[in-house]
């Protein structure tokens, strides 16, 4: 497989093969065609999102749900969960808290949906999505720099890392 490095952009393959490389000029290929602006205007680095683009952690988010809700003496359906996603534990637990039938305090209610959400993930693992893994290979292997951004909670990503077999660097503190 070529690399994004090599000189002939046309000739490479795979995730990185839109991504300029140090030969093409400052008007190489981003994405879909879009041309970068400047000088040294290259891929410098890459950041990741975990839960959508690496993983696929919804369908445990909504069993972790559904299980404090019916705790709470509440149903939980799908149209609750896609209220919640994307959004904050903040966000999550107050809307939980507001459709609760039992009443609990907030910060239980993230304690339970961190735990148990967590719980889950170590035991039944998170699904890849697709091409997330060679991504990340590509941008290795290339030496780009690379980071992973989450809202998620440290103890979430840490099982949803672990679970996939995915480290990344850490930063200096």
């Amino acid at each position: 497989m070529t690399r994004a490095t090599d000189s002939d952009p046309a000739a490479r393959e795979g995730p990185l093969a839109s991504v300029p490389g140090p030969d093409d000029g400052p008007a190489g290929r981003l994405g879909d065609g879009v041309a970068a602006e400047g000088a040294g205007s290259g891929l410098q680095a890459v950041m990741f999102d975990m839960d959508g683009l690496l993983v696929d952690s919804e369908p445990l988010w909504f069993e972790a749900e559904a299980a404090i809700m019916a705790r709470l003496g509440s149903p939980w359906g799908p149209a609750d969960q896609q209220h919640l996603i994307g959004g904050s534990l903040a966000r999550s637990t107050a809307y939980m808290q507001a459709k609760a039938a039992q009443p609990a305090p907030r910060e239980v209610i993230g304690l339970w949906l961190v735990q148990g959400m967590a719980d889950l993930v170590r035991a039944r693992g998170v699904r890849v999505m697709p091409g997330a893994l060679e991504l990340l290979a590509e941008v290795k292997a290339a030496g780009l720099p690379h980071a992973l951004v989450t809202s998620a909670e440290p103890d979430i990503m840490a099982a949803a890392l672990d679970s996939i077999g995915v480290r990344f660097p850490r930063s200096e503190e």
